[in-house]
């Protein structure tokens, strides 16, 4: 069974992610990792929200602070121990690996595409997390 209110927050902050609104889907997501209970979903949801905050400092032209979230994200993901959630964090880390590659590259020009955030009916809301 889902949990339709974590879904709903998803849904929501995936829909602003994928405008560019990094802000918006940042505050999304936090509501979800607030009511997170299980370690590794806390941990996704840090990413998310690391993630998010990367475009906001982009946004607002700070390299080396979004930079910093980068790293910050890469190591939450790898502290997760799941298999549930293998599929969401190779995207994840693939995702924050291209724009680690931008920052050597001196291009902080980040096409942040749609991005996994469109399905329906992700695995990790499923009734394993509560």
């Amino acid at each position: 069974m889902i949990d339709q209110l974590k879904l709903a927050f998803f849904a929501k902050g995936s829909e602003h992610f994928n405008k560019k609104e990094f802000f918006e889907a940042h505050e999304e997501w936090e509501e979800i990792w607030l009511k997170c209970t299980l370690l590794d979903e806390k941990l996704f949801f840090q990413s998310l929200i690391l993630l998010a905050g990367v475009g906001v400092h982009l946004q607002k032209i700070r390299p080396s602070a979004a930079e910093r979230l980068v790293l910050l994200g890469k190591k939450k993901l790898t502290q997760i121990k799941d298999p549930a959630l293998q599929f969401y964090i190779e995207q994840l880390q693939t995702l924050f690996d291209v724009i680690f590659q931008n920052f050597e590259e001196d291009d902080f020009q980040i096409p942040f595409e749609p991005f996994l955030m469109t399905l329906e009916n992700p695995i990790f809301l499923t009734q394993s997390f509560r």
